[in-house]
């Protein structure tokens, strides 16, 4: 299996297949354990893509990863 970093780089993809295959990856690894959130800052990055599928990715990848947070970069305000 690749290391996770690739794994995140292919979000960025232009080919939509293996943009979705990285999302369904690491959306999955992201349920288990904390091992994707040190890339929390790349998904935020997507957020910022002129491409709305990348957008996407982004979010829901910061969605998943809300839980492992410790660091405090989701910040809701009212």
């Amino acid at each position: 299996m690749e290391k996770i970093g690739q794994v995140v780089e292919q979000l960025f993809a232009k080919e939509g297949k293996k943009g979705c295959q990285a999302l369904r990856i690491l959306e999955a690894k992201s349920k288990e354990s904390d091992e994707v959130y040190p890339y929390f800052d790349r998904f935020v990055t997507l957020m910022h893509d002129p491409n709305s599928y990348r957008r996407t990715r982004g979010l829901v990848l910061i969605a998943a990863n809300a839980k492992w947070d410790t660091e405090h970069k989701i910040v809701i305000s009212s």
